[in-house]
Parts: C-alpha cells; sequence; structure tokens
C-alpha cells in the first residue's frame, strides 16, 4: 500500500500503484490515485494529451482530455494557437522518455517558445515534466506535470517511478475507453427476439414458432434477421428457414 507522510511517499514501491489502481472501480478513481501519488513529488496540475488520433479506441487527438491547468491559461493558449509552437508539444513528438521543461529550455528556442515558458509562469506553472505514452499503429498520448514551484528535481529512481504510473494510468484510460466502447456496440436482444431464438435453437421450424407464438413466418424474420451473429440472421437466412420447414 502507498502510505504517505508530510506530503512525502514513504516505502513506495510502482507495484503498490498498479496493484491500487487495477482494483480502482473505473478511470475516474484511478486518477485521483494518481493525483495523490504525483502531488507528493510537488506536482498539483495535470495535463493529458492526445497527440495523435487512437484509432484503436476511438479517440481523436485532443489537447487536455483531463486538465487541471488554469482555465485562463488554456483559454489564453488556445488563442495563440501555442499547440503548434509549444516546445513541449514537439519535444513530445520526438523523445520516448520523461523529460522536463527545464530540458527543453536547454535547447536553442524561437523568442515566442521562450515566451510560451515566462507566460505559463504568470499562471503559476513555473515548472514541469511530461511523459511520453506510446502505443501501437503509431499511437502517441502525453501527461503533463506541473508546479507553481520552480526548478522541482527528481532523481532518476524517482523519475522512473512516475513514468511507470503514468503509463500504468494511460492504460487503465484506454482499457476504460475499449470496455465502454464494447458496452455501447452490444446488441441487446427485446424479450420476443430472445424467445424466438430460444425456440429456433431448440430445432423449432419458422412455422411451427409462428404457430406457438401466434404470429407469422414474416414477423418472425423481421424480429431475428437484422442480427447477423444468429442462424437465422447469417446470409442465405431464408433458406435456412426453408430446409428447417
Amino acid at each position: 500500500m502507498v502510505i504517505f507522510k508530510n506530503g512525502m511517499i514513504m516505502n513506495y514501491l510502482v507495484e503498490d500503484f498498479i496493484d491500487a489502481s487495477n482494483s480502482c472501480a473505473n478511470y475516474d478513481d484511478a486518477l485521483l490515485l494518481y493525483r495523490d501519488t504525483v502531488k507528493s513529488f510537488g506536482f498539483d496540475q495535470i495535463i493529458y494529451t492526445f497527440v495523435t488520433d487512437h484509432t484503436r479506441i476511438g479517440q481523436k487527438a485532443q489537447h487536455g482530455i483531463v486538465c487541471d491547468f488554469p482555465q485562463e491559461w488554456m483559454t489564453y493558449y488556445d488563442q495563440k494557437n501555442y499547440i503548434k509552437l509549444d516546445p513541449v508539444i514537439l519535444n513530445l513528438q520526438k523523445r520516448n522518455n520523461l523529460f522536463s521543461w527545464s530540458d527543453v529550455q536547454e535547447e536553442p528556442l524561437s523568442k515566442t517558445q521562450k515566451m510560451i515558458f515566462d507566460e505559463a509562469s504568470e499562471f503559476n506553472l513555473a515548472s514541469g515534466m511530461v511523459i511520453p505514452c506510446h502505443g501501437p499503429f503509431s499511437e502517441l498520448a502525453g501527461v503533463g506535470l506541473a508546479s507553481s514551484e520552480k526548478n522541482i528535481k527528481l532523481s532518476k529512481n524517482d523519475a522512473t517511478k512516475i513514468e511507470f504510473i503514468t503509463k500504468q494510468l494511460h492504460s487503465i484510460y484506454c482499457d476504460n475507453i475499449e470496455q465502454k466502447n464494447a458496452m455501447r456496440h452490444s446488441i441487446t436482444l427485446t424479450p420476443r427476439e430472445r424467445e424466438i431464438l430460444e425456440w429456433w435453437a431448440n430445432g423449432k421450424t419458422s412455422d411451427e414458432i409462428s404457430i406457438i407464438l401466434g404470429c407469422s413466418q414474416s414477423n418472425i424474420k423481421w424480429h431475428i434477421l437484422p442480427f447477423p451473429f444468429s442462424p437465422i440472421g447469417a446470409g442465405g437466412g431464408d433458406a435456412l428457414l426453408a430446409n428447417r420447414a
């Protein structure tokens, strides 16, 4: 279990977060756990971005799927269309591992790119870390962690911990969306459709089912033919019914 004391993680293991997050009822609970964990490292603001489309879960590229950054800053950022110039986003697209804003600031930057950092600090976004999350089919997402404190330093060990738990959170989010999509696209039978299929599975012909249920054969076909997984609804369903007749 993760134990907190005076804002610091004591006896922390990556496995603790993984076990606890896997036990969460949903993604929102896992996100709360993640927020509490990264706060212990000094990061109190989060932004979660899909840099590319994630077609396997039907998620379009989106900046700030989850965002704790000040709304005023995000509105200003969008108005300036900074996402096309932001050196943090540009670095996210070419790096594989965690990096800090200070790492980016050591690179040659344009005047506008330097100004983005200066303006962000006016909104209490003084320092930060970014964790790239690469997936199949060249998918790319990233989680940004920010703090009002300047120059937060992480040991290599702590940076590795944050990287692992962030990728775990990303995995949980994607799994959660996949599960929701599966539920959304699942086919639900009405009581009448279920009844017809049960009789058909028991060897009854369409004529017999129509007599049992007191309806026409055309009514039976109308209920069942839309379902491609059923023997009646598969291609050639009419022929199958004829064979049973």
